[in-house]
């Protein structure tokens, strides 16, 4: 398969269902079968109501999207929550109050559009929009109990951040960030109110940036280099600093920590692996991140690494890679439910959504 940055128009026809695999170890639950024909990748986050659960969003074969919240530890699942519209992205999903997640996904018009919904209440708000021409997939990251903060790319090619609330209908103005995006950001919380994402330049190297639409300041754009083929995927570490994971030129993963207002970044941290597609990453205790990828063969594995805490600092501590299984023709997307424990869903090959919760310790 070609190495390729996904863009928003990655939602495509990807089949349905996902062979569950028989698991000898104990670090995984194996895979939960969640049902529904999935036509994108997943947007998932950890619902913040300490239970455990995941809530994704999922595109169905109509192109309207769809919510379930699940637990492949309890094996407890919801029914797939209609929530409508006419969706041409892959959704991005953060946690905000109670059970309620926020999701911003591209609709028919290429404008922004966000939601606010709980499948176990099955309580939604209406889509709240938000304006803007959009040309690659949102990042979103929650920046306060009820507020979302998301990175989208412009017609222009540059970066444009907003922050809004569905409940309430407050929305910022998209914040001009400039530079030059391919394919799409990924963001992560990095302070009360601001957000840093990571982006691939026209160069094909990796760039950070720390902004809050509220206030309109940012930071200029870090550089951190590396030459990359596939979209970032990235975690908040420690106060201020965000960890991403990336797939070098040699198909192999790569892994940095940085913080752009001080400048701060390790090295790349050599992960290894032949990759297909783009990571997903959960930040999972003490400065690490755990992130799913999938192989040459579509299946998924799991690893969990620590940069080195600065420019000299080496390669930092990882896990070999945990077999997970299965075959899976999306990118998975993960969330941390639990102190070092991811759960991620992927669709399978017959279009289904499955879960999986594992942990790739030290």
């Amino acid at each position: 398969m070609t190495h390729h940055r996904t863009s928003v128009f990655f939602v495509g026809l990807l089949g349905a269902s996902l062979a569950a695999p028989v698991w000898a170890d104990d670090s995984s639950t194996g895979y939960q079968e969640l049902g529904g024909t999935v036509i994108s990748d997943a947007g998932c986050a950890a619902v913040n109501d300490g239970s455990g659960d995941v809530t994704c969003a999922v595109v169905g074969t109509d192109n309207s999207l769809f919510g379930i919240r699940f637990n492949p530890r309890t094996g407890e699942k919801t029914d797939f929550q209609e929530l409508g519209g006419f969706v041409l992205s892959n959704p991005s999903c953060a946690a905000v109050g109670g059970g309620d997640v926020t999701c911003a996904v591209v609709g028919s018009d290429n404008s922004l559009l966000g939601i606010r919904f709980d499948p176990k209440l099955k309580t939604a708000t209406e889509y709240q929009r938000l304006g803007g021409i959009v040309i690659a997939d949102p990042s979103c990251a929650a920046t306060t109990a009820s507020q979302v903060t998301c990175a989208v790319v412009g017609t222009d090619g540059s970066l444009l951040g907003i922050r809004f609330n569905p409940t309430t209908g407050y929305k910022s103005e998209y914040q001009s960030l400039g530079g030059f995006v391919v394919g799409r950001p990924s963001c992560a919380t990095s302070s009360l109110g601001q957000v840093t994402c990571a982006v691939v330049g026209a160069d094909n190297s990796l760039f950070g940036i720390r902004f809050n639409p509220a206030t309109g300041v940012s930071s200029d754009f870090q550089s951190l280099g590396g030459s990359l083929i596939s979209n970032p995927s990235c975690a908040a570490t420690t106060a201020g600093q965000v960890t991403c994971a990336v797939v070098g030129d040699n198909g192999g993963l790569l892994g940095i920590r940085f913080n752009p207002s001080t400048d701060f970044a390790t090295d790349f941290q050599e992960l290894g692996g032949q990759i297909i597609g783009d990571p997903s990453c959960a930040g999972t205790g003490a400065g690490q991140v755990t992130c799913a990828v999938l192989g040459t063969d579509q299946s998924m594995f799991g690893i969990r690494f620590r940069p080195g805490s600065g420019p000299s600092a080496g390669s930092g501590l990882n896990t070999d890679y945990f077999g997970l299984g299965g075959i899976s023709v999306s990118n998975p997307s993960c969330a941390a439910a639990s102190l070092n424990e991811a759960t991620c869903a992927v669709v399978g090959t017959d279009g289904s959504l499955f879960g999986i919760r594992f942990n790739s310790d030290f």
